[in-house]
């Protein structure tokens, strides 16, 4: 115990008496944490020093082999502030992510310590996961030239604050910004998302997607367009756009932009009155309980509002041009609609499952209603089609619950199958004296419907197309019954139906299969009698 004792004392005196100058130890690592380099990093750089260097500044050229270094230093070492902005970048030839305006691909990405990051002034490219869940990494300091950041650069990485994105920057990658900090966003400029048709993800191409700290975004004056996405931004309340700004998302191509989906807590936004266009996913999954859309507004594109449970009005713009894809699907909220005259499509569900929609208007010359278009509108009560309708899609109303009455236009030639399926209050249906096909399972399960004049320009009734409804009463204004299948009315007690068919055909009809099961066959002289 004594001896031990000794040992620890001398030791304690040997370190007190060395003077600072003397001390190796702490000589060793002064010279180990900052580092200054006016050649070659090989020349600098050690196996000794390596892991131990906490700041380097780089006054000379960075070749391929310095960013072998610099990628151990910054992955494996405990590099914490890098100042390359006195550097300059010497490609790779034959290496295509190693050029002379380029910080290379994954280079820093996981880097546990990196902080400070000062980018060369000739550099005008940061490639794929340059900086990717750099955890620590606060500030980037990015010189006058850049111009591209590509797909998810800073990922994840520690970035926070206030970011002005940079005025010269040209594109900007899938989640370049994902997952990082920032709590304010500030667009100077047109800056273009690149495109990426070739993968579906739920974020698109959301430059911002999920920076869940993020909570105003503001597009300065002089920018006419909107390409990057905010998706997941969770805790977005406040949006400033320019009264310059034409575009929000993509106006082409396939690829889905989500400029605001899943900003959940998004509850208003003033669009400017100079937009046109409103792109892919914009606004879906978002809080809004009212939008006024400006008039010169001309396309709502692919599932813009989508899922916006709280929306309850709308007013659509006059000079609006089509309705696409999943427009408004799934605003439960929203009770009645007015579709403008210049609207010539209404596209696949476009208002599908808008649950407390009661009614919808028609001003004018709306032509194609797609598919699904108002399936599971559960409190839509009565439907007038527009004249100028050419053709309904199926399934359009499958699930109305609610719906009463459908009056069916003189210019719609088919009723496409499912069309009215599910429609269990339908009892007042008008057939257009232009309609040549009624198809299969239209108006499967509508019990409520016990009376109907089929027109005499109808030329084929597909299976089911009637199905398990309550006919009753049924009108036909064929002089020569067509043929049909018996199971077009299957689940109709027949035996308690009548038939109402021309004078002189009762005979045919009695003969005729798919219409000599009803109970009673009777001719009249004018419709209805």
């Amino acid at each position: 115990m004594k001896k031990d004792f000794f040992w620890i004392l001398f030791f304690a005196l040997f370190i007190c008496s060395c003077s600072k100058e003397d001390n190796p130890f702490g000589e060793k690592e002064k010279q180990s944490r900052e580092l200054i380099v006016s050649g070659s990093l090989s020349e600098h750089i050690t196996e000794e020093n390596i892991f131990e260097i906490t700041k380097l500044t780089i006054n000379s050229v960075i070749s391929g082999e310095d960013w072998n270094i610099l990628f151990e230093m910054a992955v494996l070492g405990n590099l914490e502030i890098l100042d390359m902005s006195n550097a300059q970048i010497n490609g790779v030839e034959g290496i295509d992510c190693w050029n002379d305006d380029e910080i290379p691909e994954y280079n820093f990405s996981v880097s546990k310590n990196l902080r400070e990051v000062f980018l060369p002034k000739n550099i005008r490219v940061i490639g794929t996961e340059a900086f990717s869940k750099c955890k620590k990494l606060a500030i980037v300091h990015f010189p006058d030239k850049i111009d591209s950041i590509a797909t998810r650069a800073f990922y994840e990485s520690g970035l926070s604050g206030e970011f002005n994105v940079p005025k010269q920057l040209r594109v900007i990658g899938k989640q370049a910004f994902g997952g990082t900090k920032f709590d304010k966003v500030v667009i100077h400029s047109d800056v273009l998302a690149a495109r990426d048709n070739t993968m579906y993800t739920l974020y698109g191409n959301s430059v911002f997607a999920d920076c869940e700290e993020l909570t105003e975004v503001i597009v300065k004056e002089g920018c006419t367009m909107l390409e990057i996405g905010f998706s997941h931004c969770t805790s977005l309340t406040k949006v400033s756009l320019p009264s310059t700004l034409k575009q929000i998302g993509y106006s082409s191509g396939s690829t889905h932009n989500y400029i605001f989906s899943w900003c959940e807590n998004l509850e208003t936004i003033t669009l400017p009155e100079n937009l046109w266009f409103i792109g892919k996913n914009a606004f879906s999954h978002t809080a809004l309980k009212a939008i006024d859309i400006p008039d010169n507004v001309q396309y709502i594109w692919t599932y813009a509002f989508h899922d916006c449970e709280l929306l309850q009005k709308v007013i659509l713009p006059s000079a609006l041009i089509k309705i696409a894809q999943g427009g408004f699907e799934g605003c439960k909220m929203l009770d009645n609609i007015t579709i403008p005259k210049k609207v010539s499509e209404i596209g696949y569900s476009a208002f599908g499952n808008c649950t407390s929609l009661q009614s919808i208007s028609f001003e004018g010359n709306l032509s194609l209603i797609e598919r699904e278009a108002f399936i599971n509108c559960t409190s839509l009560k009565t439907i007038i089609l527009p004249n100028a309708l050419e053709s309904l899609g199926a399934s359009a109303f499958e699930g109305c619950s609610s719906l009463s009455k459908v009056v069916i236009s003189d210019n719609l030639k088919e009723i496409e199958p499912t069309t009215f399926k599910d429609c269990v209050e339908l009892q007042d249906v008008t057939l257009g004296d232009s309609i040549e096909v009624i198809g299969s399972s239209c108006f499967l399960h509508c019990p409520k419907l016990a009376k109907l004049i089929i027109p005499i320009t109808v030329k084929n009734i597909d299976n089911y197309a009637f199905s398990y409804t309550g006919l009753k009463d049924l009108t036909v204004l064929w002089p020569s019954p067509i043929i049909i299948n018996n199971n077009i009315f299957e689940g109709v007690n027949l035996s308690k139906s009548t038939l109402k068919v021309p004078i002189g055909t009762k005979e045919l009809y009695k003969a005729t299969l798919g219409w000599l099961n009803f109970g009673t066959i009777e001719e009249y002289n004018t419709i209805g009698n």
